[in-house]
């Protein structure tokens, strides 16, 4: 009888042992080896968002390259600009009217497509860059346009004293068969960085820090793919064009509309 309760109390104690779960030193273990696995996933969760962002992008400049080109066949292939005289439909607040100068007007390419009635007001979403803030980049939109359309080559050559500059010499809008290197002359690009939304101190919140940036970018041919702005031509200063505008690559190719952004096609 006393060999038999001895062989029961040890059952019992080891019984309270095995449902005594996990020892402090397992669940310590156990937390690091969880911590170590989010070190990996959550970088690789956060570069297929931006991926998948930036895949969207890719189809939105496209996309919009061919409404650009689609205004050009009715408009002796200019580009959309907009007149400084003229009032042109926001995409961002859709039923108001906005009017700006000549050089800032280029923001409003998409009013002009609106207005135009190449996009209604369904497909202004077209104008918003995937996973941006709820602040568009600017009145026109995410997608920016370049002002290398809104004015003569020249403006960008040596050879710019020779134009008369008057307004209504300067400020023309050009056609999209004057970009001579059509597959690498940047037409627009996404200037809000939405793919990089998850880092938002990585998204510009003005004009004047998109070009910083690796976004989605749109030629005059249709092609696009995902570049570093910064790796475009030297921008050309000219005093025609305002600050900051002025000093930003893709909107100021040495020779305008007939230059080059990038030497090579990818």
């Amino acid at each position: 009888m006393e060999v038999s309760g001895t062989i029961e109390l040890k059952k019992r104690s080891i019984d309270r042992k095995a449902r005594g779960g996990f020892s402090l030193v397992e669940v310590v273990v156990t937390i690091f080896a969880i911590a170590v696995l989010l070190s990996f996933l959550i970088p690789a969760l956060g570069k297929s968002r931006t991926a998948a962002r930036q895949a969207l992008g890719l189809a939105r400049v496209r996309e919009l390259t061919s409404l650009v080109h689609l205004y050009a066949t009715s408009s002796s292939d200019l580009a959309p600009i907009a007149d400084s005289n003229s009032f042109y439909p926001s995409v961002v607040n859709l039923g108001s009217m906005q009017r700006q100068g000549h050089w800032q007007a280029i923001e409003q390419w998409s009013g002009v497509l609106l207005s135009s009635g190449v996009i209604t007001t369904d497909e202004v979403r077209l104008f918003r860059s995937p996973g941006a803030h709820d602040e568009f980049a600017h009145s026109g939109g995410d997608f920016t346009l370049s002002a290398s359309f809104a004015g003569p080559s020249l403006l960008w050559t040596k050879q710019r004293a020779l134009l008369d500059m008057d307004r209504a010499t300067t400020e023309t809008g050009q056609r999209l068969s004057d970009a001579v290197h059509a597959s690498r002359k940047a037409l627009l690009w996404d200037s809000a960085a939405g793919a990089l939304a998850w880092s938002p101190s990585r998204v510009p919140r003005n004009h004047q820090r998109d070009i910083e940036l690796t976004v989605p970018i749109a030629m005059t041919d249709g092609s696009a793919s995902v570049r570093s702005a910064s790796s475009a031509s030297r921008p050309f200063e000219t005093q025609i064009v305002p600050i900051p505008i002025r000093s930003m690559r893709l909107h100021n190719t040495p020779s305008g509309v007939a230059g080059i952004d990038y030497l090579s096609f990818q």
